[in-house]
């Protein structure tokens, strides 16, 4: 084969693969679902229980002893604004049970933030997240001085 054969042999073949991408991303946009209007999120959003883990670091003049974080737990939304939760700290080596109350508030684009404070120590925590996965999912981050802490809550099925 003349190399300006293959030449254009090649050129057609390109324009196939472009267009069949093209066709295939238009199919492929055209069925994802667009953005519902009655899709905003509320407190009501929240409900059940959620399976809680966090990790991180606190910092000197954070709440608790400076050094490694890690937790895992429940965490329960009554739909109302309105949260307890149970869970088990590791504070630098050190496990303590945990157990807290407090409130919650979410925005129309699922944007979250809570407060609760240690049943025990009377320590308030705050925190702030983002709901995802249709609710399922919460990514949070604690948003106090001093600590360097962020986790995932899923709804417990």
């Amino acid at each position: 084969m003349k190399l300006q054969e293959l030449e254009k042999v090649m050129k057609k073949l390109f324009a196939i693969i472009i267009s069949g991408a093209g066709l295939f991303l238009s199919l492929g946009l055209s069925n994802a679902p667009a953005a519902r209007a009655d899709s905003a999120c509320t407190n009501a959003t929240l409900t059940d229980a959620f399976g809680i883990q966090t990790t991180g670091t606190l910092l000197e003049g954070a709440p608790g002893p400076a050094g490694p974080f890690a937790a895992n737990g429940l965490l329960n939304f009554d739909g109302n604004g309105n949260l307890t939760t149970r869970q088990t700290l590791s504070l630098n080596g050190t496990i303590v049970p945990f157990q807290a109350s407090g409130t919650y508030n979410v925005e129309e684009d699922c944007t979250l933030t809570a407060k609760f404070t240690d049943e025990l120590s009377g320590t308030q925590i705050s925190i702030s997240g983002v709901i995802v996965k249709r609710g399922t999912e919460i990514l949070i981050i604690e948003t106090d001085p001093n600590t360097v802490v962020s986790g995932i809550l899923k709804k417990v099925e």
